[in-house]
Formats: structure tokens, C-alpha cells, sequence
């Protein structure tokens, strides 16, 4: 593998780790609450863990992409849809991450059923 896309993939892993740290300090808070409530915190785990999964994956996977480019594995018109799949995969998955965290949030603030003795 060439100098230049591993640095490439570790110059776009290092602006992820701001969202990474999140991440990390977020899921085992979470975890000390899963008592409190238990359905919000699963849902915001789910969130968290993907958005750091994300954080890892994508800089691999446009790595892998610009490597291919430049081996010159990929044709031109190829490599402009390897990347049109690649920037919507990307957004599909942070807007599904997104909608875990406000899932999270929905259970929490979701009224408390009256209880019927």
C-alpha cells in the first residue's frame, strides 16, 4: 500500500477524533443508566455505536476507494459512482444514527403511563 493513502487514512481518521472521544465517553455513561431507563439508553447506545463505527469505517472505505483509483483498478466512470454509492451509503448511515439518538430521546421524554392499582 502506497505512503500517501496511508497517510490520507490516518489525516481522516485524526478529524474524526473529536467524534470518536464523544463516542467513547458517551456509551459507558450510558451504561451506569441503563437502570434509570432502559429503553432510552439502549436506543442511544445504538446511536453512539454506530456513529463510532462509522468513524473508523468510512476513512478505511475512502481509502480503499482512492487506492483502487490510484492502481488505476477502477476506470474513470466506475470510480465516479464508486464514490456517488459511497458519499450516499455514508449519509444513510449517519441520518440512521441520527434517528437512533432521537429514538433515545423520544423514550425518554415520552410521558410516564399512569399505573392502575
Amino acid at each position: 500500500m502506497d505512503t500517501s493513502i496511508i497517510r490520507m487514512i490516518l489525516s481522516n481518521l485524526l478529524t474524526q477524533i473529536p467524534v470518536i472521544a464523544v463516542c467513547v465517553i458517551a456509551i459507558p455513561m450510558l451504561a451506569t443508566h441503563r437502570v434509570a431507563a432502559p429503553g432510552a439508553v439502549a436506543w442511544a447506545m445504538g446511536g453512539f455505536a454506530l456513529t463510532a463505527g462509522l468513524s473508523f469505517l468510512m476513512p478505511l472505505i475512502s481509502g480503499l476507494i482512492m487506492m483502487l483509483q490510484m492502481n488505476g483498478t477502477l476506470p474513470s466512470g466506475s470510480l465516479t459512482w464508486a464514490y456517488s454509492v459511497f458519499g450516499v451509503f455514508s449519509s444513510l448511515l449517519h441520518a440512521a444514527s441520527y434517528g437512533l439518538l432521537l429514538m433515545a430521546l423520544l423514550k425518554l421524554l415520552r410521558p410516564a403511563s399512569p399505573r392502575r392499582e
